[in-house]
């Protein structure tokens, strides 16, 4: 082939490859733009999906702002009075409800002769009639025994030695606790406590009054 016939084919075979190159440029140009235009348009579809969730939000909070407040009005708890010791009473017990706990009333009459600390047949009956009722019910319960009397002057008692309504309300306290102790109450959760006559149930001035004073208390504390 003659020079310039191989130059002019060169020369067309250039183009022909320069314009293949340009048409796939220009399709890669041409999908970008189409990739770029659905990537905004796929934005400005979450701009107006967020654009309606803060409306959503605004009418939500202008509704709140627009409710009326409610108004809490605490009651006061209303606590109902303790009640005697059902099983207590049942059993023919005299029971005292008081802060620091139940107080069951044993009258001294029943439970001692005059001016002594030993328990009668009657006192000891009695104290296992007890016994029964707060193993049953009250096992656990921590006991305190309180010896009491009235205002009368104790007379110098010479086989016992109770020179005072203290020694005496204290050798009755102690009795109670030593029978309550022999039939299995607990010694560890009782306790001794005696007033003499610094606690009063009744006016000492009537002999009714004074007898209810003389007794033994058996507090079941709280």
């Amino acid at each position: 082939m003659r020079p310039i016939a191989r130059l002019l084919a060169a020369g067309v075979l250039g183009l022909t490859a320069a314009g293949c190159s340009t048409e796939k440029w220009e399709q890669q140009v041409q999908d970008r733009d189409q990739e770029i235009a659905t990537l905004q348009q796929d934005n400005q579809d979450l701009r107006n999906r967020v654009a309606t969730k803060e409306g959503s939000l605004q009418d939500l909070r202008r509704q709140l702002a627009e409710k009326p407040k409610e108004v809490i009005i605490e009651k006061p708890v209303v606590v109902a009075p303790a009640k005697p010791a059902t099983a207590l009473t049942e059993a023919g017990f005299k029971v005292d409800e008081r802060a620091d706990g139940t107080a069951i009333v044993l009258e001294s009459g029943i439970l001692f002769e005059s001016g002594q600390a030993s328990l009668t047949p009657a006192g000891k009956a009695s104290i296992e009639k007890l016994v029964k009722v707060l193993k049953k019910d009250y096992a656990g319960k921590r006991i305190r025994v309180e010896g009491h009397t009235d205002n009368q002057p104790v007379r110098i008692m010479t086989s016992r030695g109770y020179r005072s309504n203290w020694d005496l309300s204290y050798g009755r306290s102690k009795s109670v606790f030593d029978e309550l102790s022999g039939a299995g109450v607990g010694s560890t959760k009782m306790s001794i406590a005696c007033y003499a006559d610094t606690r009063p149930r009744s006016d000492n001035k009537t002999e009714a009054g004074r007898k209810e004073n003389r007794r033994v208390e058996v507090l079941l504390e709280k």
